[in-house]
């Protein structure tokens, strides 16, 4: 099994943060995957306050913080250089909106596989019909 890696890049959402980290890590254990052994997360810090970060410091993750907020992009390259660093071969770059469904990184193995083991990096986000056009989710604080 190729070593995976997780980014997300984060910007004042810690509770759907922490849900999407728990969603991965519960989606990863059901396909054997140990978070540190065969996978690592990576979160990139765009913006938080202390109560936030405090929401997220037990999270199995390393925490990137350039002190800015330099865009999506920039926090996608952060966290892909730092897991590559550490000899990953396939990155998974997540929305913190996105909440993981058990089987989806199985999937995303097996289809590489199938494809000879070619493919490197998967884009998890989301759209919502009804949200403002923000980066904050309406629901953000539960």
């Amino acid at each position: 099994m190729p070593r995976l890696g997780a980014v997300f890049v984060h910007f004042h959402t810690p509770a759907l943060l922490v849900e999407a980290v728990a969603a991965l890590v519960s989606d990863w254990q059901g396909a054997g995957i140990e978070v540190g052994r065969d996978g690592e997360i990576v979160i990139v810090e765009h913006g938080n306050d202390d109560a936030g970060r405090a929401r997220l410091a037990d999270l199995p993750a390393t925490y990137l913080d350039p002190k800015s907020n330099p865009g999506f992009a920039a926090g996608v390259n952060l966290g892909a250089a730092e897991l590559i660093a550490r000899g990953v071969e396939v990155l998974l770059f997540i929305n913190p909106d996105v909440f993981v469904r058990a089987g989806c990184t199985a999937a995303l193995l097996a289809d590489r596989a199938r494809h000879g083991g070619r493919g490197a990096a998967v884009f998890l986000g989301s759209r919502r019909a009804n949200s403002p056009a923000s980066h904050r989710a309406p629901h953000e604080d539960r």
